[in-house]
């Protein structure tokens, strides 16, 4: 057996995977601009995804706030044990 060409060929169907991954990725990136972009909808769809967006990341700043309040108290707490 020569390696060589087993390993050319392995190369080969790497080569296929990440391409037909490419191609999924792409269709699935113009399907979104199409959705977002088209000019009777668009509009109130971008404004939908802004408010949800923004929900989301205000949960997000006050869960990382209480996180970040919670473990100060317990340090805290650590170095009044000391």
């Amino acid at each position: 057996m020569n390696t060589e060409t087993e390993c050319e060929t392995c190369f080969r169907g790497h080569e296929r995977w990440i391409a037909g991954l490419a191609l999924v990725a792409g269709g699935a990136l113009g399907a979104a601009v199409m959705y977002y972009a088209d000019p009777y909808r668009g509009k109130a769809r971008r404004t939908e995804f802004e408010k949800k967006g923004s929900r989301v990341v205000r949960q997000a700043g006050r869960e990382v706030a209480q996180k970040t309040e919670d473990l100060l108290s317990r340090a805290k707490a650590r170095v009044a044990e000391a």
